[in-house]
């Protein structure tokens, strides 16, 4: 009896307590919280499209897109999502929390990425769902002002701007090449069959212990040859499409192991003249890492005889010593090398010893070696944030509209930066093949700086 009475007590004032809070909720701001989940430790807190809106007016406020590059940059991943970012956002992909070995890690990629304490960070994702992994993390390591939003709600208003870059569809997910596989009509693709390569250099060992299902082995010696490491003549580069069963129309996805050789092989494609060509973000690893799993049946390629248009269809994406020479007069001619390479300390190549660099080009730091391209990569190996990469285009004096050209040692790490700027949409872009490693060969016709140039 005690017990029923305490109860009807209990649900009483239970009620009269919703009641309250229900009225100083409806006498308070409206652009604050709307809508609240129990986590583990305390409630979530979400907000609604007004007061997003409003908050992204300060410059404390971070907004962090969670979901995939591929979601980011104009995939959709939800029928009911529209594909692209909200302005402003910046990537911090749920899944890096995965990648990161512990939290002092963590915490100084969130600094790096400009997600501080200090700041309002708002964390979304197309239900709210995949953010909250984020949330809690950032809630546990001390954070205090972080709210959650469902990027459905901007979605569904047309009149919300949503930023898809122009050639998204150029960088691809795992679920994306699953669903070709199988057989299904992934976003964007044309139809007409495709071809899956899966490039490195002198790389079969690695092709048979594990590749992606269908993928062909594609060395990147196919493409180029020793000892300048440049592309082969457009004869020799017909033959080797027309082996692998390359017609204009075929779709052919790239990926690497590591991802620079893939990109290579992209540009290369595109030089040709093939219509559609992918790069898997990421790589093989991407695909590891999305659980999914290799076979090692050794697929063979079926030879045509027609490639369906004159090779090469898009000439300018390649450029050489003279067409860079032009580039230098009234473009942007950027070594995208290490900074040791870039004021002669060091060649960066065991096979030759010239240093320094091309007078009058744009420095953009490749990363640590040459080898490696860390300042263009994410933590997970996939393309750093496009946003990231067109903020850094502009840091260094590059914009849309001019005639720029990528160069490296010998073109595999300009070929990654000259496909940023191809997902961004930059028309007059190519990449100078010939390089550092043909341009100091003739430094009596060839202009070469030493040294800091600030000094």
């Amino acid at each position: 009896m005690f017990q029923t009475k305490f109860k009807n007590k209990f649900i009483v004032l239970a009620t009269l307590l919703l009641i309250v809070s229900s009225i100083f909720i409806g006498c308070s701001d409206k652009s604050e919280v709307t809508e609240t989940t129990n986590t583990e430790s305390k409630e979530m807190v979400y907000i609604d499209t007004s007061a997003l809106k409003e908050k992204l007016q300060s410059e404390a406020t971070v907004l962090v897109d969670t979901r995939s590059d591929e979601a980011f940059n104009g995939f959709k991943e939800n029928e009911d999502v529209r594909g692209g970012h909200i302005p402003g956002a910046i990537q911090f992909p749920a899944t890096w929390l995965n990648k990161v070995k512990d939290d002092s890690e963590l915490n100084n990629l969130l600094e790096e990425k400009g997600i501080t304490k200090e700041k309002e960070i708002i964390v979304y994702s197309d239900y709210g769902k995949v953010s909250e992994s984020l949330y809690n993390k950032l809630v546990s390591l001390g954070y205090e002002k972080v709210s959650n939003y469902k990027f459905l709600d901007w979605s569904k208003d047309e009149s919300n701007e949503v930023i898809q870059y122009e050639n998204y569809q150029v960088l691809v997910s795992p679920k994306w090449v699953k669903d070709l596989i199988d057989g299904k009509n992934p976003e964007t693709y044309p139809g007409g069959g495709y071809a899956l390569l899966e490039s490195n250099y002198n790389g079969l060992d690695i092709y048979k212990e594990g590749h992606i299902p269908t993928a062909l082995q594609f060395d990147t010696n196919e493409i180029e040859k020793g000892p300048e490491w440049n592309v082969k003549t457009d004869a020799e580069l017909e033959e080797v499409v027309k082996k692998f069963g390359i017609t204009k129309d075929t779709t052919v996805i790239v990926y690497g192991t590591p991802s620079m050789g893939a990109e290579r092989v992209a540009l290369v494609m595109m030089y040709l003249g093939v219509e559609d060509v992918r790069v898997l973000n990421g790589g093989k690893q991407a695909w590891l890492d999305a659980g999914l799993e290799l076979e090692t049946t050794m697929n063979e390629p079926k030879a045509i005889a027609d490639f369906g248009a004159k090779i090469p269809q898009n000439p300018d994406l390649i450029i050489n010593i003279p067409e860079a020479k032009e580039v230098l007069k009234d473009g942007k001619l950027v070594s995208v090398r290490t900074w040791d390479e870039y004021i002669g300390k060091t060649s960066g190549y065991s096979y030759f010893d010239r240093k320094g660099r091309i007078k009058g080009a744009i420095w953009a730091n490749s990363g640590n070696t040459s080898q490696d391209m860390a300042n263009f990569e994410d933590i997970d190996g996939t393309h750093r944030s496009i946003a990231e990469v067109e903020n850094y285009y502009k840091e260094i004096g590059l914009n849309k509209n001019d005639k720029t050209s990528f160069y490296c040692g010998t073109g595999w790490r300009a070929s990654l930066t000259f496909i940023d700027a191809h997902v961004l949409g930059w028309k007059n872009i190519s990449v100078f093949d010939d390089g550092w490693f043909q341009w100091s060969l003739d430094p009596d016709n060839n202009p070469i700086e030493i040294g800091n140039p600030q000094n």
